[in-house]
């Protein structure tokens, strides 16, 4: 077993943190978005909405985007684990974690709108309805951009470097770009 040079696991670090953060911020951007468009679009609702609740709406769409996050922070190991056991093109695995992040992001999102009791996306925004929607429905989608994909690629070609590495391998492409001190 070769030991793991210091270049490779500094920016390795270095890639965990900048997909940390890109996940953070996809996080915060979805649910903000689906937040900000639904006040938006009902206007009647954001009339009777207090302040203090407006505050306490925007600070919790920031804490809450850290601790998904937090919470993604396994999910997203474990799959850096079992790709590097497996044999996966580059487009299956970008499948699979947008498909991991995408399941937090919308369940997130969706407990967000119900636990504020935003009315449901099919219901009429009237100024006479002040009561809660019980049986609310959100349709919350949420797409991987290509900077979070992006940060994803950088992160599992160097563990494919990491492992060649391991492995005894012959240099690749990755291993030339990603660590050309080797």
């Amino acid at each position: 077993m070769v030991a793991e040079p210091p270049e490779l696991a500094a920016r390795l670090e270095r890639a965990s943190a900048r997909l940390a953060v890109a996940v953070r911020l996809e996080l915060n951007c979805f649910v903000t978005t689906a937040v900000e468009s639904r006040l938006r679009a009902r206007p009647n609702f954001l009339a009777r909405t207090p302040q203090a609740a407006l505050v306490g709406l925007r600070a919790r769409v920031d804490d809450d985007a850290n601790r998904a996050a937090i919470a993604l922070e396994r999910p997203v190991a474990d799959l850096r684990v079992y790709y590097g056991a497996e044999t996966r093109t580059p487009d299956e695995e970008d499948r699979g974690f947008g498909k991991t992040v995408a399941e937090a992001a919308q369940q997130w999102a969706t407990r967000v709108l119900a636990e504020l009791a935003f009315p449901g996306d099919d219901k009429p925004d009237r100024a006479d309805v002040t009561q809660v929607d019980l049986d609310a429905t959100y349709q919350v989608t949420f797409t991987p951009s290509p900077t979070l994909l992006w940060a994803w690629r950088q992160v599992r070609e160097l563990d494919g470097v990491r492992n060649r590495l391991a492995d005894g391998g012959a240099p690749d492409f990755e291993t030339r770009w990603h660590l050309p001190e080797h």
